[in-house]
């Protein structure tokens, strides 16, 4: 197959991570003019293994769709520079359209770290994995698997991520969405993403109230681990199931393990020194995308977060 022949995603929903794209992954694919393949982060253009195994064996992800619009949703791309420019390498200029949804950046780095105690990963309390993340980031796994482990700071520097996404796309390719829109009215911001991506805006989707993907503790960590990591004795079992089904029964169980609970807020210490340390990167954001993210620069009335 040549590659003009080939089925590309002609949208991206770029992140930030725990900002609401599996919300919003999940609300547009209930759209009949949409399609997102049944694995929400295909991780193509971040993770180096799955970059390597070649432009063919993703678009096989896109093959059966017939609808106008095409996406994927991989948080991690919004976070690496690389990602932009294989995008502008391997996909059409028609398919250049970036959704991002963004979130105050220190709860942000709170509730990714708490995603990182769910994951298993995370075992120090959050002012020390702060502290830790510099050292961490130079771990070469974690770069070629394009993972956002342990990234808490670092993953929140919108500013710095869409400035490299625009020396490369027009701004009028990026609808930037916030998280606070998302939960006030989902369907309005639907509504949005829809004229945006040129398909009925009419459309309302009917899981337009609740989060997805909230951050929680396992019942079984055993459990967990092992629907997570490769093991040998779920190997054969991929040759015989297809993978949209695959993914679907590792998610049921997956969820099915998780316990929702909330949080004791970080201290306000901790609270005022990442303010201090994002206040840079939140003054370019509003610099090079023209809008107001003041509510996020020191001085904003601290308040409990929810992961």
């Amino acid at each position: 197959m040549t590659f003009e022949a080939l089925t590309l995603p002609n949208f991206f929903i770029l992140g930030a991570a725990k900002s609401g794209t599996t919300t919003l992954y999940a609300l547009l694919r209930e759209h009949p003019d949409i399609f997102l393949p049944e694995q929400k982060e295909p991780q193509f253009f971040s993770n180096e293994g799955r970059f390597e195994g070649g432009i063919e064996s993703y678009a096989k992800q896109f093959a059966q769709a017939t609808q106008p619009a095409r996406g994927e949703a991989t948080p991690h791309y919004l976070a690496y520079e690389k990602v932009a420019h294989r995008i502008k390498e391997f996909i059409p200029e028609a398919g250049h359209r970036f959704i991002v949804i963004l979130r105050d950046p220190v709860e942000r780095a709170e509730s990714l770290y708490w995603n990182m105690v769910y994951e298993g990963v995370e075992d120090l309390p959050f002012d020390q994995a702060l502290q830790a993340e510099e050292r961490r980031a130079e771990n070469p796994e974690v770069l070629r698997r394009g993972s956002l482990r342990h990234m808490y700071f670092s993953s929140g520097l919108y500013g710095r991520q869409l400035s490299a996404y625009f020396e490369l796309f027009s701004r009028d390719r990026f609808l930037i969405l916030r998280l606070d829109e998302l939960r006030a009215d989902a369907d309005g911001v639907v509504r949005k993403i829809c004229a945006f991506l040129n398909v009925d805006p009419d459309f309302q989707p009917e899981r337009s109230s609740g989060a997805q993907n909230r951050s929680g503790t396992v019942r079984s960590r055993r459990i967990h681990q092992f629907l997570r990591k490769p093991h040998w004795i779920k190997e054969p079992l991929k040759a015989l199931i297809p993978d949209d089904l695959r993914h679907a029964l590792i998610k049921r169980f997956l969820d099915w393990n998780k316990k929702e609970q909330g949080y004791e807020p970080m201290s306000p210490e901790v609270e005022r020194q990442l303010r201090a340390r994002f206040a840079p990167d939140i003054e370019l954001l509003m610099r090079c995308t023209g809008e107001d993210f003041s509510d996020w620069l020191p001085g904003r009335k601290s308040g409990a977060t929810n992961p």
